[in-house]
């Protein structure tokens, strides 16, 4: 049997006679290919003139295409069937194999990792029943996300330019400085608009340059070559105009030559197999239809028939050669690549080619019943909650005096304790309807043993349990109680209103009295239960259900009991736990039958999130649920048009509590003519931030001019939704067809549709849709965002998975690494590991034929050595630290080329164990140096921390990111240069280390010690010793007065904290940079209660001394930059609160809910003009560079440091 012919893998092989007639199958197979490469190889070792190779690149060309198709074809098909049935023979193989391979010449066969094996990696190696369980479920899934993937091809995408440098920053020549292969450089100047091909002919044919290379004895020909930026995984691939690759705008940006190596193509290729990096941005001019048709390849796109499907996907492991042409289009061509052929779809062109899903559902069900034919409203039974902690546990009944504990019934009676269970329905984090509670019960707590005998021997127990034995009361283990239900939650909501996105949120109650409360009559219990609750729970009957107003203190009131003994502060109302599940599930239909839902402890709030059990705690209290029952299974249609038969039964249509049922009659009439009035008043809500409260009159004047808002106001399209009726099925209708003719909005306006206040399916999908313009180069930018989406999804499998499944496989190197590490950094969060694991799991079995996956390995292990090697110095002395860890880093074995997971810029080879060390702080961080596998490259320098939650500073530098995206559009040039930073685990990450920098308190120190802090020279000084001659320090200081306005007016938006000379770098060609994030939104640190931070942002008067001091031409080009790029930003106050409210659900501790973000929306004064902003900033920065207490903080790092 051939090693890599893993035929035993078939997922479902059921019989062993099987087996071997599937390792023969395979094993012939697998042979011919390997006859044939070996021929291939043979016949490549023979010279080739120069027509021959010419020819040879032409038929290669012609073949790539096909091969990269058949590759990516076989990589995605699902071969289950064909496992199941037996029904793979040779003949099958044979013919599969000729008809997908034809007259191809290049299939290599890698042996990768085994997918199987990298898929367990992620889920932990799962052990216990539950999780194998989980596991189980998470393949029904992928199963359904491969179908949706296959069923749905991707809309055409609109043309979107790439930010280009403004004209007057773009020089007319641009120079190049290319490193040869002998290490040796050679200038080269070269236009902007000039093709990359005809540059790099053209510079193959200068005189030296042959000479070099024949000397070399390297081949002279261009097609044998391709340039990469030196130092960097970064291949310049496409023919694009120069100035549309990524590094040389940033090159051209910061005035440097570019410095790029020539390298051998096949080396970009082998480096690239997958997808290549950083390819060229997409050019001015947009794509011909006929040349976006030829890279759709419709012809093609059946392909997979099931003879094709027979073929293990996890089998054929391949390497892919790349279409350095076609394929590597930043916008449509990347995503028309055939990769797109295995038959990835959005789910908004499934909602549109089925106007109705349900209703296909309702049609292939026999016992459907269509929801909009009943009336009935919601109600699910609360049978009983089991596994309550005890008094051994730290939930509620750690409420409970510890003294005297004899009998927990009685107990329980004296006190007064009980339980009940109230339940709400949540759309868009908020309610639907009134919540409603069971009644209180009793719970049953673990005694003694029935016949009173003791669980254990008195010798094996204490003092304590000796005399509990001789009573004859002994207590379980566990110490767990359970409580009885036969109660209905009956829930004001009709059931055909229920909409698509809608959870049940079920939550846990305990209350009980003082004990100076404490009665042993039976007319104290009924006082608090209520004589109806307490007899319905002795005939064990479910009694009705109150309907109270939802949120906590509404609870106290109504369930504390009315008397002498009640008083609200003598009762204490304390959750047990929540769960959440969704109503409605991917095909429309209602949930039924019973539930056994693990509950999440009371500090995880579920209104929004994954709606999953609680698979983290190992014993959770459990809550037993019944939906109601019907005839059939109830689907719930999706309302298509605002003539529903159903809106009149539906009560809850309007956009507020306050105005319910005024604003349903609107619906069927439609909006009216708007006068002039109407108009201004809607402008200035729509003017409004998203976190403004609306009135209950104006969330009605925006229904009302609905039609206005969908032709003049693209913007306006979040508040729109937010006043929607969704209880209403001709709301939710009408809200659907205006959306169909909605102006379409930008793809990072459709983002503020993506957080959890809209849960509408329909809509998140149209919003994902418009997603499709954004090239990777600003995609890239909202990873961050879109992963942490997917959790505020209805279902594991949802038009959000499937785009960024599409575009990672598209996009391997640039768009899949970084979803990649998004996801797998919070693998450890049981509530998302099912969810994200789905994505995963398939984003591995589609990389699986090249050797990117194998890459990911790589990173995975490297990543897992240095936590390990972090860990062990935890503890140690610190005069064993050093040896420890370098001993450590020396074990640790990296492969000859690898890229880093914060950026896969960074490619680098070994670990220089010399030059590394650890800091000096609390977690003793690792600072790393790595080899540069380039020769003309430096080496890559990265601090890796554990035991620090670094999420916060990659946040906060993906929003720096944003911001001077969004300055250079503007045509603003702030000398931004963000470092790199991801999160690979549980408080663990990498962050990149800027090189050539020094901290300001560093410099200080070194001109003048502590009191240096108060000087005005010790910065100038340093940047004219680093830059000597006049030109040289006139650019350092323009590129400081650059980034310093850019930093001044980012750190006073997003209110960084911590704010001293040890988180202000330096370089030395002048620019300014903030490390450390871990304050913000307005989080300034105190001291004995004392506000050390007191000045809006770092500006002190060394820094404007390096302008020419208050006046000087210098400092009000500075003050003038502030002014626009605040203003910039300030347009886009909506962007950066919607990026943060997405962010809330991460757990990040300065971002637990919206109202952190508040801060923010305060700092960007939206109540003021452009010009007013403009002068309130130049006041922010008089203000700062006055404050002396920044000064003086400086000085106090430097003593303490």
């Amino acid at each position: 049997e051939v090693p890599w012919a893993r035929a035993h893998q078939f997922k479902g092989a059921g019989h062993a006679s099987k087996k071997s007639t599937r390792n023969e199958v395979w094993t012939s197979a697998f042979s011919r290919l390997r006859e044939r490469r070996q021929e291939r190889e043979k016949a490549a070792k023979a010279p080739l003139t120069k027509e021959e190779e010419g020819e040879k690149a032409a038929e290669r060309e012609r073949v790539r295409e096909k091969d990269r198709l058949t590759l990516l074809h076989q990589s995605l098909q699902s071969l289950d069937r064909g496992a199941h049935s037996g029904a793979i023979n040779t003949q099958t193989v044979n013919d599969t194999l000729t008809r997908e391979l034809g007259a191809q010449e290049h299939v290599p066969i890698d042996p990768s990792p085994d997918v199987e094996k990298a898929i367990v990696d992620i889920y932990a190696a799962p052990e216990s029943v539950r999780q194998r369980a989980e596991y189980r479920k998470s393949k029904v899934e992928l199963a359904r996300l491969r179908g949706l993937l296959r069923d749905n091809p991707p809309p055409k995408r609109r043309h979107v330019p790439t930010v280009i440098l403004p004209p007057e920053t773009i020089p007319d020549s641009i120079v190049l400085s290319v490193a040869l292969p002998n290490g040796s450089t050679k200038g080269y100047l070269a236009k902007d608009t000039d093709r990359i091909d005809d540059i790099l002919a053209s510079f193959l044919n200068n005189r030296l340059v042959l000479k070099t290379l024949r000397s070399l004895g390297c081949s002279t020909d261009p097609m044998n070559y391709v340039f990469k930026e030196t130092g960097f995984a970064t291949y310049l691939l496409g023919n694009k105009q120069l100035i549309m690759y990524d590094c040389v705008r940033e090159y051209v940006r910061t005035e440097v030559n570019v410095p790029l190596s020539l390298t051998g193509r096949r080396e970009a290729e082998a480096m690239m197999q997958d997808e290549v990096v950083f390819a060229a941005c997409e050019e001015e001019e947009e794509e011909s239809d006929a040349d976006r048709d030829s890279c759709g390849m419709e012809g093609d796109t059946d392909r997979g028939s099931e003879e094709a499907e027979e073929i293990e996907d996890s089998e054929l492991d391949s390497e892919a050669s790349y279409d350095d042409g076609a394929a590597n289009e930043a916008h449509a061509v990347q995503v028309y690549d055939p990769a797109v052929l295995y038959g990835i779809r959005q789910t908004y062109g499934l909602l549109q080619s089925r106007e109705d899903e349900a209703a296909a559902v309702l049609h292939d069900t026999p016992l459907a019943v269509n929801a909009t034919h009943t009336h009935h409203a919601l109600r699910i039974r609360v049978l009983g909650a089991h596994s309550l902690p005890g008094s051994q546990a730290t939930n509620w009944h750690s409420l409970l005096p510890s003294d005297g504990m004899t009998s927990g019934v009685a107990y329980l009676h004296n006190t007064y304790c009980s339980i009940y269970a109230t339940g709400r329905i949540i759309f868009g984090g908020k309610d639907l309807c009134n919540a409603v509670c069971t009644p209180l019960a009793i719970p049953n707590m673990p005694l003694a043993r029935g016949d009173g005998q003791p669980e254990v021997s008195a010798k094996d127990k204490g003092k304590k349990d000796k005399e509990k034995a001789k009573k004859g009361v002994t207590y379980s283990s566990d110490q767990t109680c359970h409580v009885t239900y036969n109660s209905w939650l009956q829930f004001n909501f009709p059931v055909a209103c229920i909409p698509h996105g809608a959870r049940l949120l079920l939550t846990l109650w305990a209350v009980r009295m003082t004990p100076s409360d404490v009665y042993t009559s039976s007319d104290a219990l009924d006082a608090l239960l209520g004589s109806d609750a307490a007899s319905g729970l002795d005939d064990n009957m479910g009694a009705s259900t109150t309907d109270l107003r939802a949120g906590s203190d509404a609870l106290r009131h109504k369930l504390v009991p009315t008397g002498s003994m009640a008083s609200e502060d003598r009762a204490t109302h304390v959750s047990l736990g929540s769960a959440s599940v969704m109503l409605i599930d991917e095909g429309g239909r209602l949930k039924d039958g019973e539930s056994l839902l693990r509950l999440w402890p009371n500090e995880d709030d579920l209104t929004v999130g994954c709606p999953t059990d609680n698979l983290r705690d190992p014993d959770p209290a459990i809550l037993h649920l019944e939906f109601d029952s019907y005839p059939g299974v109830v689907v719930i249609p999706t309302p298509t048009a605002a003539t529903d038969p159903w809106p009149t039964q539906c009560k809850q249509c309007s956009p507020s509590e306050a105005t319910e049922g005024e604003a349903h009659t609107c619906i069927e009439h439609g909006a009216h003519s708007q006068s002039d009035k109407t108009r201004e008043a809607v402008a200035a809500i729509i003017a409004r931030d998203a976190l403004s409260e609306l009135s209950p009159a104006e969330l009605k004047l925006l229904w009302d001019s609905r039609e206005m808002l969908a032709l003049n106001y693209t913007r306006a399209l979040p508040r729109f939704l937010q006043v929607v009726p969704w209880a209403s099925r001709a709301g939710v209708a009408e809200a659907r067809r205006l959306l169909s003719v909605w102006a379409q909005p930008s793809p990072i306006e459709a983002l503020e549709l993506l957080d959890f206040r809209f849960s509408d399916p329909f809509v998140r999908a149209w919003a994902v849709t418009n997603l499709e313009d954004l090239p990777d180069v600003h995609l890239e930018s909202f990873i961050l965002q879109l992963t942490q989406a997917l959790k505020f999804e209805s279902h594991n499998v949802s038009t959000l998975s499937a785009f960024l499944m599409r575009r990672s496989l598209c996009s391997t190197n640039r768009i899949g690494l970084s979803v990649y590490w998004q996801l797998r950094a919070e693998m450890h969060n049981a509530s998302v590991r099912e969810r994200f694991g789905v994505v995963l799991e398939e984003y591995l079995r589609g990389v699986h034929f090249g050797g990117h996956r194998t890459e990911l390995h790589l990173q995975e292990k490297m990543v897992r050595d240095l936590v390990g090697v972090a860990a062990s110095i935890i503890d140690l002395p610190d005069s064993e630290r050093l040896g420890v860890l370098r001993s450590g880093l020396e074990s640790v074995t990296l492969p000859k080329r690898v890229r880093l997971p914060m950026n896969p810029r960074f490619e680098i080879g070994g670990i220089t164990v010399a030059r590394c060390k650890y800091m000096d702080s609390k977690k003793l961080p690792l600072k790393l140096q790595f080899e540069n596998p380039d020769a003309a490259g430096i080496p890559v320098e990265v601090m890796f921390k554990v035991g620090d939650d670094i999420r916060q500073d990659q946040l906060t530098l993906q929003l720096l990111r944003i911001m001077d995206m969004l300055w250079q559009a503007a045509g603003l040039n702030l000398e931004m240069r963000p470092y790199a930073c991801v999160s690979t685990g549980d408080m663990e990450g990498m962050l990149e280390i800027v090189q050539n920098s020094e901290t300001t308190a560093h410099i200080t120190r070194d001109a003048g010690g502590a009191l240096g802090a108060f000087s005005e020279k010790p910065i100038s000084d340093w940047l004219r010793t680093n830059n000597p001659t006049p030109s040289a320090y006139d650019r350092a200081v323009d590129m400081f007065k650059k980034s310093c306005a850019g930093y001044c007016v980012a750190t006073y938006v997003l209110g960084i904290g911590d704010r001293h000379n040890d988180n202000v770098m330096l370089t030395r060609d002048g620019h300014l940079f903030h490390i450390d994030f871990g304050h913000f939104l307005g989080n300034f640190k105190k001291k004995f209660g004392i506000k050390r931070e007191r000045a809006p942002f770092v500006f002190t008067p060394d820094f404007c001394y390096v302008m020419g001091g208050v006046g000087a031409p210098k400092y009000q080009d500075f003050v003038d930059l502030c002014g626009r790029a605040f203003n910039i930003l300030r347009a886009q106050a909506s962007l950066f609160i919607a990026l943060l409210a997405m962010m809330v659900e991460t757990g990040i501790p300065e971002l637990k809910n919206v109202s952190d973000i508040a801060y923010m929306r305060d700092m960007f004064r939206l109540d003021l003009s452009d010009d007013e902003a403009a002068d309130f900033f130049a006041d922010l920065i008089v203000q700062s560079l006055k404050t002396r207490t920044t000064q003086a903080n400086n000085m106090v790092h430097i003593l303490a440091h």
